[in-house]
């Protein structure tokens, strides 16, 4: 296979779930021998965190955008046309993830694949999950289609809406990009600290006071096992972006008021670069998440790990690696969510045992998946 210039777009690493994803396959596509290059947002920030990376600035990252959304299209087509260094790759990957879906602006995120298609590049978008999509938003994926060579979606949900969709192009299955990495050697023992990872959500009528009462019931109920809790999260220590650790706050100001607690909890609101995050997570017993890549991290890191599920990506990930028992909806009653805890905790181990064997197999997949993915789109 010839070497090819690859450009990864729409990143967003200052977060860690964000950075795993990116980083992951920016390293498969690097041992596959192409020359590699990120498309960023927030660019100064993540320059600063990661210099060893190559980074450009992606082509709608500029403050004035924020307070001029609507310009935001038609300003991201004009600059590809204008940015010689965007446009000198042969190949367009839109970044893994989930932002494919009504929740966000999608149009900004196809727009650079459409251009680039438009300048006889290939593009692909890997690892999405796909949906929910509103009627206007089904209309523009599908007319994006003639732009998109290929394209991977994450999990079963995402597959099932693209087959509701009459859309012409093609599609595969495969699963989130971050089992791109292998299993991380760590001779765990036990800390007796759980790390917590929480954060806001406003969709699917979701509520955060119920949320954030779900949260102190079970870190109270850690705490009556004998553990510290830690909050930590992909998401966090860099001002002006989303910090979970202000969610945090607000579960151990519960705790304290409610349940007497305030030893035994702390809040680390510390960025951590994705290696960083990787080594912290070995300190830990267990892990409680919210983020899906706080969990899916742990995981890699041989930490057992529950998922609290805000959105279908956290119980479609977690019927996969046979354990979706485990992944608790953002929402769930108190009691329910507490016997299910406390089983994670008694069979921790023998969960623990199984899963891991799951994600090597997993990890082989993904792998294999990529092969086939990158051998179809480089030809």
């Amino acid at each position: 296979m010839a070497k090819r210039k690859v450009l990864i777009t729409h990143a967003v690493p200052v977060n860690n779930g964000d950075a795993a994803l990116v980083t992951s396959l920016y390293d498969t596509l690097i041992q596959a021998g192409h020359e590699v290059t990120i498309a960023t947002f927030y660019y100064d920030i993540v320059k600063a965190k990661y210099p060893q990376l190559p980074f450009i600035r992606e082509l709608g990252d500029y403050y004035f955008l924020r307070k001029l959304p609507f310009l935001k299209t038609s300003f991201i087509k004009l600059n590809y046309w204008l940015n010689r260094q965007y446009r000198s790759h042969d190949v367009y990957i839109a970044a893994p993830g989930g932002y494919i879906n009504s929740y966000y602006y999608l149009g900004h995120a196809l727009a650079p694949l459409i251009e680039a298609h438009k300048d006889g590049k290939k593009t692909a978008i890997y690892a999405q999950s796909i949906g929910p999509l509103n009627d206007q938003d089904k209309v523009r994926f599908v007319n994006a289609a003639k732009a998109i060579d290929r394209l991977r979606v994450r999990d079963t949900f995402s597959k099932v809406v693209m087959q509701e969709l009459p859309y012409p192009g093609d599609y595969l299955r495969t699963k989130d990009a971050a089992f791109l990495l292998p299993l991380q050697d760590n001779i765990q023992t036990s800390s007796k600290q759980v790390a917590v990872s929480v954060r806001q959500w406003g969709h699917d009528d979701r509520d955060m006071k119920t949320y954030l009462s779900l949260m102190a019931e079970m870190c109270n109920y850690l705490v009556k096992q004998g553990y510290e809790i830690v909050f930590l999260s992909t998401c966090q220590g860099v001002p002006g972006y989303k910090d979970d650790s202000e969610t945090a706050t607000e579960v151990q100001e519960l705790l304290a008021n409610e349940f007497g607690l305030s030893e035994q909890i702390t809040v680390d609101n510390t960025y951590y670069t994705i290696d960083a995050l990787m080594q912290r997570l070995q300190d830990f017993d267990l892990v409680l998440g919210t983020r899906l890549h706080m969990c899916i991290l742990a995981w890699v890191n041989r930490v057992p790990a529950l998922n609290i599920s805000y959105e279908v990506k956290g119980k479609e990930c977690y019927t996969y690696l046979g354990i979706p028992e485990y992944s608790i909806d953002f929402n769930q009653d108190t009691a329910t969510a507490l016997q299910t805890l406390g089983e994670f905790v008694t069979e921790r181990a023998a969960i623990k045992t199984s899963t891991l064997a799951t994600i090597e197999t997993i990890h082989l997949e993904v792998l294999q998946d990529f092969q086939r993915f990158q051998d179809t789109l480089m030809d």
